[in-house]
């Protein structure tokens, strides 16, 4: 769990919030690169290439790249072993 993790997004996207909150809340170190929505650098062909959406926001991690708020929030669950609950249920609870 060595690689670094970078997350995409902008200050004013609730999205965003939520993922940087759930890695401030379990200790992992973690990279913000912020995306101008309001100059479009979420359509730029760079952005587009980590997000075909223009969405944000992305995190990467290594060499994965995951998009969606909730499907990054799934994928922290599992890295960090926090937040994601033992069992079905649990998961069911947390989400």
């Amino acid at each position: 769990m060595t690689e670094k993790i970078t997350l995409h997004g902008s200050f004013l996207s609730a999205p965003t919030y939520k993922v940087g909150l759930m890695l401030a809340l379990t200790g992992r170190d973690f990279a913000y690169r912020h995306v101008d929505l309001s100059k479009g650098e979420h359509k730029s062909p760079g952005y587009l290439d980590l997000n075909r959406f223009g969405q944000v926001p992305v995190l990467r991690h290594g060499t994965e790249t995951v998009v969606q708020s909730n499907v990054i929030l799934d994928y922290l669950a599992d890295l960090t072993g926090a937040f994601g609950g033992a069992d079905a249920n649990e998961r069911r609870q947390a989400r």
